[in-house]
């Protein structure tokens, strides 16, 4: 049967978001609703990337064709020609393979028009479909729908629907994809207004709401979704949130593009805020929102009765700050702008000088004031400490942004000071308090500290919290889950400085503390962490008995649940083998090596398993562990990606930096080295450097 005479396409290729390239696999009977593909796995690509972004330039070029020159150029432009013909061969031929047709044929085609011109050309829509291509259609169905008097919104939804994530997000920075990216972002642009604006017309503001706001999270400087997403927040009467976007793209502006937000957006920022405000200007405010009150009890008087003194003046404009930044939502608490971001510090500052509300004070004469004043410190500690949650709860949102540093410091500051001020305090809730501030450092310390420097500031902290919260408190009855995670991230430092028996210890107490607590995450990384450990080791078959018994282990776990926990034991699988492929203590060739690295590399797929880290942070490290695993099997490939990964690293997880300069430099020696000269590397590497996490990488 001819390949044109299916009624779906052969192939599909997905751009937006993740790219994927999908087969038919099965033609649906009669009366079926959807025919059935199957993805092309990493390893029919061959573990390279240059087949795929031949594909990919393809699918961008003008009829989707490109002059063999064109493409030796935009692909290979610092190789020598003898080195870029036999990549761009290889290529292409892993490439027809992949789009092989039940019929035999290709859809990427050879045309030689001339002796001295070949022309490489994929199939069209009909047979392999593009997303890309597909959402340009349907955008096209939508305005003649509305030429001839018909309704859009069915063909925009589509559209709108099909268009998730960023487009060739892998390839930011690659030219020959900028043409239709700037065509696909325009159109979406022109979609996604459109949608909005019928939207309104129709009477369904919590639709157009939604549409913008999802836009806006996923690029928080497109000053053109924003004003239109404070003005339909605006008009349901919505100021406080309309207001929290604006400070958040402010923010991003400043910090991205050292600029302003535009004048009209400014100047609609101002009218809500003006008619907003119903306070009055006064020299001094009282915060009275039952979170925060900066007044004191003045319990002198001998009749009972007790008074309001205020103890700290604010304008109209600050007091207002400090309420609405309380009573933000979960997502808007994170987006702070410099004033906000100053409001905290200085809250945070004056909470830690003592854990009881009326002596938060930064002004040193209201201080001295309150120290002669007698307060009701059981009272006060309850609502101080629903503030430090609220502040501890901001900073956690904030380091789901990236901002570790900033956290690390903030929440270390405040820590300390709350464990100093209450020493021998066994109150539940102070208690919960400061393990979760403290947890905050320990997070922090573990994503902003240099890789190979971290382990022991990293385990300082979570010995402290034991000693001086858990310490004080009943763990089994009250803190077992908490305990559980500190032993989690403890035990992996312990792993990491080849404390075995005492890693061990900790995932067999985490399990136990962990009891009939459902966190599947946790203790999905228990079981991979015993067997994570033989691979340090260098035992290859306890290694692997381990796994399957991490496998067995998750089994019992509800349906979604247990695939993310598989998955999670597949990624570990991953590190196991990338942890023998570039081992110091065992002796193994080059080409063993290589199979190890290919090993590993085969199970570094898009990073969606269970975790207890940050999934920002996760995905960054699977991206690093993979750059690793080409060291050895591409090392050209190796120094791009770790190019690519460095930005990401330095703005949101600094501590990956260390390994991702490894990569660089290990990648430019088996550059230069011959693979003997190369294995001298493992060789030399000590004992004692390996132990301090020193390793190869």
């Amino acid at each position: 049967m001819n390949e044109r005479t299916y009624p779906y396409p052969m192939i599909r290729v997905s751009t937006f978001g993740r790219f994927v390239v999908e087969c038919l696999s099965a033609v649906p009977a009669q009366g079926t609703a959807w025919p059935e593909y199957m993805r092309v796995e990493d390893e029919e690509w061959g573990g390279r990337n240059h087949r795929r972004n031949l594909l990919k330039l393809l699918v961008c070029s003008d009829c989707r064709r490109a002059p063999r020159d064109v493409l030796l150029e935009l692909l290979w432009p610092d190789a020598e020609k003898r080195h870029a013909d036999r990549y761009l061969n290889s290529a292409a031929w892993v490439l027809r393979r992949v789009l092989r047709t039940p019929g035999e044929s290709s859809l990427l085609r050879t045309l030689r028009p001339s002796n001295d011109l070949t022309i490489y050309e994929l199939a069209d829509q009909e047979q392999l479909w593009v997303d890309a291509d597909a959402f340009l259609d349907l955008l096209a169905e939508a305005e003649r729908a509305e030429r001839a008097g018909q309704d859009p919104l069915p063909w925009l939804e589509k559209a709108q629907e099909l268009a998730r994530g960023e487009f060739l997000v892998e390839d930011l920075y690659h030219a020959w994809a900028d043409q239709l990216r700037q065509s696909v972002n325009a159109a979406r642009h022109r979609c996604l207004h459109w949608l909005a604006d019928l939207y309104e017309q129709r009477g369904m503001p919590g639709r157009a709401e939604t549409l913008l706001y999802t836009t806006l999270k996923q690029d928080p400087a497109d000053e053109d979704v924003l004003y239109r997403l404070m003005r339909v927040l605006a008009s349901q009467g919505r100021a406080r949130e309309a207001l929290a976007c604006y400070e958040r793209t402010k923010r991003v502006l400043l910090r991205e593009q050292q600029v302003q937000p535009l004048a009209r957006t400014r100047e609609l920022a101002e009218q809500i805020r003006n008619e907003s405000i119903v306070l009055e200007e006064k020299q001094a405010y009282v915060v009275t929102n039952h979170v925060l009150s900066l007044h004191i009890e003045n319990d002198l008087s001998q009749k009972g009765d007790s008074q309001n003194a205020p103890i700290l003046s604010f304008t109209a404009d600050q007091a207002a700050l400090l309420s609405s930044l309380l009573e933000l939502g979960d997502d808007a608490m994170a987006y702070f702008d410099p004033s906000k971001r100053e409001a905290l510090r200085q809250i945070a500052a004056a909470i830690g000088m003592a854990a009881v509300g009326s002596r938060a004070i930064v002004d040193p004469e209201a201080w001295e004031r309150l120290s002669m004043t007698l307060v009701k410190p059981s009272a006060l500690l309850t609502l101080d400490l629903y503030l430090v949650d609220q502040y501890t709860g901001a900073l956690s949102r904030l380091l789901t942004k990236g901002e570790a540093q900033y956290v690390m410091h903030a929440s270390q500051n405040l820590y300390n000071k709350l464990i100093q001020e209450y020493p021998s305090s066994r109150d539940t809730h102070l208690a919960g308090t400061q393990l979760r501030l403290g947890m905050l450092v320990g997070a922090a310390q573990e994503y902003s500290l240099p890789w190979y420097q971290r382990d022991q500031a990293v385990m300082q902290t979570y010995n402290h919290i034991e000693a001086n919260v858990f310490g004080k408190v009943d763990v089994k009855n009250t803190f077992s889950h908490e305990y559980a995670r500190v032993l989690a991230k403890r035990g992996r430092q312990y792993r990491v400085l080849w404390q075995f028996e005492e890693c061990e210890k900790e995932c067999e107490d985490g399990i136990s503390s962990l009891g009939e607590i459902d966190d599947f995450s946790l203790r999905t990384h228990f079981l991979c962490e015993r067997a994570h450990i033989e691979a340090t080791r260098g035992d290859e078959l306890l290694w692997m008995r381990k796994l399957e018994e991490a496998r067995r282990g998750v089994l019992g776990m509800d349906l979604t649940d247990r695939e993310r926990a598989l998955n999670q034991v597949d990624y570990m699988q991953g590190e196991g083998y990338k942890r023998f492929a570039f081992h110091t203590q065992k002796e193994l060739s080059m080409s063993m090596r290589e199979r190890y690295a290919k090993r590993a590399l085969d199970q570094f797929t898009q990073w969606k398993g269970a975790t207890i880290e940050l999934p920002g942070f996760e995905v960054l490290v699977a991206q690093v562990s993979k750059a690793q695993c080409l060291i050895l099997l591409d090392p050209e490939e190796a120094i791009h990606l770790a190019g690519q990964l460095r930005k990401s690293a330095e703005q949101h997880y600094p501590a990956l930096l260390d390994k991702i300069h490894r990569v660089v430099f290990l990648a430019q020696q088996r550059l230069q080295m011959s693979s003997s000269e190369f294995l001298q590397i493992f060789k030399e590497a000590s004992q004692s450097a390996y132990h301090a996490g020193r390793n190869v990488l």
